[in-house]
């Protein structure tokens, strides 16, 4: 992005669903920052996925450009990225760069990028990147690769909706045949097993101008001039990476309920009750955690004030080289760099294709099982019809 959105499509979930939560941050600007000062602002997680990113991005131009040259550049590019990069993840960017490369190549000349930045139209002076477009006859496709863990369904999915709108305006001058339109999550860390391609969520023209229409109405609600009028949602989509749900009223508010309940036997509590808690367990241990982050930042003279003390962590060691360099210093050093595993059923099975006369010596045995909501008590932001 040329300039940070205010409205980015990555935070989608924040601003569509608490159209108050960045007004709100904004508003409480300066106490946020104190309360940020001296930690990082980045998290390893995120700079991983830049990584992982920018290796897939050179990979699939070195493999794919018609220009040698240019093909040439981006693989010294990425040669370069890849020896930083830990192993699961040049795995799972070769996931995304496999795709990728199978797909143009059953595609031979048709129109297509990777990072292309287009202008958002209901924020003009800021612009989004999608990760992999091609327009294939008359169908827009639009990739968002994700390198994370956690999960992201491609329909109903407003960020990848929104670069492809955006992208869609960029290049409809030149492209007026196209009438449909496809959306994909590449997630390979989330793939089912053997599936090595995006989930895909498709639509027409008239989906992709009610989905303009639904943005347009939650962009307008954030812009609300009566601040009054700008709804605080706390939910776990809108609240996860919000930078005020520290000293959010809704959060305030929904820790009243939870902490109002906890004296309660979980059987003595209204049917109502106890299911809403379940529900929002997750924004209730995240807020926890982010008021355990925020005491254990206080000076030791707060702590001492408020009669607690400053215990040392238990010490942790790492290398700070890249793994390949700490091998060969081992070696050097006549140690052994690796500490060998039995393998696990799951590795045999999936080496074997079947466990076959190990399986009188496996033992299975489950975790706890999940309860998750059923489609008819969704509550998370739904644009499919």
């Amino acid at each position: 992005m040329t300039k940070h959105a205010r409205l980015s499509p990555s935070k989608w979930a924040l601003w569509m669903t608490c159209p108050g939560g960045i007004p709100f941050a904004e508003a409480n600007a300066e106490q946020l920052a104190k309360l940020a000062e001296g930690k990082p602002t980045s998290s390893p997680a995120a700079a991983a996925g830049t990584v992982a990113h920018e290796y897939g991005e050179n990979m699939i131009v070195s493999m794919n450009h018609s220009d040698e040259d240019v093909r040439a550049e981006h693989a010294e590019k990425a040669l370069v990225i890849r020896r930083n990069m830990e192993p699961a993840l040049i795995d799972n960017a070769e996931s995304y760069v496999a795709w990728a490369n199978g797909f143009l190549f059953e595609r031979p000349n048709i129109p297509w990028g990777v990072e292309l930045s287009a202008s958002l139209w209901y924020e003009p002076t800021s612009r989004g990147t999608a990760d992999f477009w091609a327009v294939d006859t008359e169908t827009l496709i639009v990739v968002d690769y994700k390198s994370g863990r956690i999960k992201v369904e491609a329909v109903d999915c407003l960020q990848i909706a929104i670069y492809l709108i955006a992208i869609y305006d960029e290049i409809k001058e030149y492209n007026p045949q196209i009438k449909k339109f496809r959306a994909g999550v590449m997630q390979p860390f989330c793939s089912p097993k053997g599936r090595n391609e995006p989930i895909w969520w498709d639509f027409d023209m008239g989906e992709l101008d009610r989905l303009r229409s639904i943005i347009d109405a939650g962009v307008k609600e954030v812009h609300h001039p009566i601040a009054g009028q700008r709804r605080l949602v706390a939910s776990q989509a809108a609240c996860r990476f919000c930078p005020a749900k520290t000293i959010c009223p809704a959060q305030e508010q929904k820790l009243n309920e939870f902490i109002g309940s906890i004296e309660t036997e979980p059987a003595a509590l209204d049917g109502e009750l106890l299911f809403d808690i379940y529900n929002n367990l997750p924004e209730y241990r995240s807020f926890l955690t982010s008021i355990e982050d925020y005491v254990r930042d206080q000076s030791d003279e707060t702590l001492v004030e408020k009669g607690f003390l400053r215990k040392a962590g238990s010490k942790r060691r790492s290398w700070n080289i890249p793994e390949a360099e700490v091998e060969a210093q081992m070696v050097e050093a006549g140690i052994e760099p690796f500490v060998e595993k039995l393998k696990t059923p799951a590795q045999v099975e999936k080496e074997l294709g079947a466990l076959r006369e190990f399986e009188s010596i496996v033992v299975i045995d489950f975790n706890k099982p999940k309860i998750i909501r059923t489609k008819e008590g969704e509550t998370t932001f739904k644009v499919s019809r």
